[in-house]
Parts: C-alpha cells; sequence; structure tokens
C-alpha cells in the first residue's frame, strides 16, 4: 500500500478542505463571469468609427483600464485619477501580472495619440505602429499588413480589455472574499501536501 493511504487527516480538516474546494470552485467560476462582464462593457466602448477618433476612443479605453489595475493593486482612486496616462502607466507593475507584457505596446498608443492630439495633420506611420504590429503578428490576432491602422489598434485593444480585465477589482473581489472566509486554506493544503509527499516518514 502506498504512503497517500496512510495518511491520517482530522475531521475538522477534511470539512475545511471539503468545503475550501467547494468554494474554491465557485469563487473561480464567479470571477470568470466577472472577468467575461468587465470584457463585453469594455469592448462596447470600441463602437465609434474614424481614423483619429478611433485611437483616441482605444487611448480612453486603455486609461480606464490602467486606472482600475492601479485600484486594484492598491492605490487610492482619488490619486489615481489626478495622475496622466503616463504616470500611471509607471506605476504599474512590470512583471507578475498577465497585462505586463503590453505596457511596450500601451506605450507606443500613448505616443501615438500624442502625436493626433496635437498636430492635426499628423499621419500615422508603419514605424508607428511597429511596436503594436509585433503583438497582433506574436499571438496570431491578425495580419497587420491586411488590416487599416484603426483595426490594428482596435485589436490590441481587445487584448488589452482581456488580460488587464483579470487584474480588475471585480475579479479580486472575488478572491478577496474567498482569503477573508478562508484566510488558511491554500496554507493548509501545503501542509496536506507535505503529509501526502512525506507519508509515515515525515
Amino acid at each position: 500500500m502506498d504512503d497517500m493511504h496512510k495518511i491520517e487527516l482530522s475531521e475538522d480538516e477534511i470539512e475545511r478542505i471539503s468545503s475550501g474546494l467547494a468554494d474554491l470552485g465557485q469563487t473561480f467560476m464567479d470571477s470568470i463571469k466577472s472577468w467575461e462582464k468587465v470584457c463585453k462593457s469594455n469592448e462596447q466602448l470600441l463602437s465609434t468609427s474614424g481614423y483619429a477618433g478611433k485611437i483616441i476612443h482605444c487611448h480612453l479605453v486603455i486609461e480606464n483600464l490602467l486606472k482600475n489595475s492601479l485600484i486594484s493593486l492598491g492605490s487610492k482612486k482619488e490619486v489615481v485619477e489626478k495622475l496622466k496616462f503616463s504616470e500611471k502607466l509607471k506605476k504599474l507593475p512590470t512583471e507578475g501580472k498577465l497585462f505586463c507584457c503590453l505596457l511596450p505596446g500601451v506605450d507606443r498608443l500613448n505616443y501615438i495619440r500624442n502625436q493626433i492630439t496635437h498636430n492635426i495633420n499628423y499621419e500615422v506611420t508603419t514605424e508607428d505602429m511597429s511596436e503594436i504590429d509585433i503583438y497582433l503578428t506574436f499571438f496570431k490576432l491578425a495580419d497587420p499588413a491586411k488590416l487599416s491602422i484603426e483595426e490594428r489598434v482596435s485589436e490590441f485593444t481587445y487584448m488589452c480589455i482581456k488580460l488587464f480585465s483579470v487584474s480588475s477589482i471585480e475579479v479580486k473581489g472575488h478572491w478577496d472574499n474567498f482569503s477573508k472566509q478562508y484566510p488558511t486554506f491554500f496554507k493548509e493544503m501545503g501542509e496536506i501536501g507535505k503529509k501526502v509527499k512525506l507519508g509515515p516518514h515525515k
């Protein structure tokens, strides 16, 4: 008989684990639903059309994602709302979150938006779009050569919505509630894992 069958758990441990696992699954499903809801609400904001209008609109959608991510990570709302786009961008972590890989592209979009809003005759160039096009190609979202500039910016924005929304306040709230209800759940699971690994030789 292998070591795993010799492990003895108290009734309290078994009850906490069973309850925690059930709520863990529900928390995961609820967080997915919230993520989908956040994505959908942001995607609906992209219905505007037009070259400059689309780029500026996408920029505003992404700025809202930056704001919500910072607040979700612990920054005060009243402080974040006073920050410029570039300041919000600099305050975000550069590793450890799904959205981190997108930050160079977001910075490039901010540059393009600034050029458009300060020069009515500004023409977005292939070089301007190079970093954003890399994302479309790498993640196989689309062939940049077959899309207009506003379509390429829109595709990039959709990607930002998906990844930034994982760190949204709405999604985080589900896991915060789980942690409050089961503050030691993951620690206990780790301890049980050690018992499984060590068996009677602990």
